[in-house]
């Protein structure tokens, strides 16, 4: 199954490090995966990477995110399960459109069907914060087991990988949440998640079945000095840089060409990748000095953690 799923331009320069964790996966016997690590620190990417990568003859591979899900608390749990089922049975068919219309051409029916039960529930959720109508028409795995069935049966697939970017996001980690969607795990043939939870329980997780990898490319100086560089060529290449930059443009390459600047970033970034852009470009466009840049950057982070609901995984 090919797959065109979309990396931005400047996000490119990520991939050849994101392979390395994709050989991780790749060898790995667990069908359940969890990628984990701080935030911006690659796990996006590597899975996009391989959505690109991997879907090649009979293997499927299906990415969803569930970063801007919407959470809806205040249902039953059939219509919990039926409303979430539903979404998931969307993005799938979505991504397939996106990325193979080939294949989508067996969904056309399907999608049709899943839409207008999808704008059919939410006249129900309209009708029923006014009446007692009662909602037990769903039979679990519907919609998703009639997806699968057509790329196996239909289409030929052997295998199929479902990979879901930001578990851990969707009702500020709603256990209730993980617990429908990792009850769907098993009808894959693997599952691949990240997680930002970074107080992940190892030991009984790897004893539940799940391989633990981390994503921490950013953490290792050549690595490091090489997202750098290929960032800032293409960065000073968008904003038209010309020869009055000069001066300062090379004083950005000597610091990334520094190694005792770059472990200094990587260790108060803590491997943040988009931290350790932000220092540079503070100091290129700012023209204040580095420490200020770190100290800016370090600020701003700050903020957005301690308005940012702390991530927790309940496998």
């Amino acid at each position: 199954m090919e797959s065109k799923q979309r990396l931005s331009d400047n996000r490119l320069i990520y991939i050849k490090p994101s392979m390395k964790i994709i050989d991780k996966i790749n060898s790995s016997p667990k069908d359940k995966i969890i990628l984990t690590g701080v935030q911006k620190s690659g796990k996006t990417t590597t899975l996009k990477c391989l959505a690109n990568n991997c879907n090649q003859g009979k293997q499927a591979v299906i990415y969803v995110d569930y970063s801007n899900l919407a959470y809806l608390s205040e249902l039953s749990q059939i219509e919990y399960e039926y409303y979430y089922e539903l979404l998931l049975a969307k993005k799938i068919i979505e991504f397939i459109k996106n990325n193979n219309y080939n294949y989508y051409k067996e969904f056309i029916m399907e999608d049709y069907f899943i839409q207008n039960e999808f704008r059919k529930f939410n006249d129900y959720l309209c009708v029923r914060l006014h009446s007692n109508i009662a909602f037990n028409v769903f039979e679990k795995g519907m919609f998703i087991n009639k997806i699968l069935t057509i790329l196996k049966q239909i289409i030929g697939i052997d295998s199929i990988t479902l990979l879901i970017d930001h578990f851990d996001f969707v009702g500020n980690s709603s256990k209730r949440f993980q617990d429908l969607m990792s009850s769907y795990f098993n009808i894959f043939d693997k599952v691949i998640l990240t997680t930002n939870d970074s107080e992940i329980k190892r030991v009984s997780l790897n004893e539940s079945g799940y391989e633990i990898i981390d994503v921490a490319y950013a953490k290792e100086l050549a690595n490091t000095k090489k997202i750098l560089l290929s960032y800032f060529k293409w960065w000073f290449n968008q904003i038209n840089c010309d020869i009055s930059h000069l001066k300062k443009i090379n004083k950005v390459y000597n610091l990334i060409n520094n190694d005792n600047f770059c472990n200094k970033i990587i260790l108060v970034t803590n491997g943040n990748i988009d931290m350790m852009i932000s220092i540079l470009r503070i100091y290129f466009i700012q023209d204040s000095s580095i420490e200020d840049a770190i100290a800016k950057t370090i600020s701003f982070q700050n903020e957005i953690d301690s308005v940012t609901y702390k991530r927790k995984l309940h496998l």
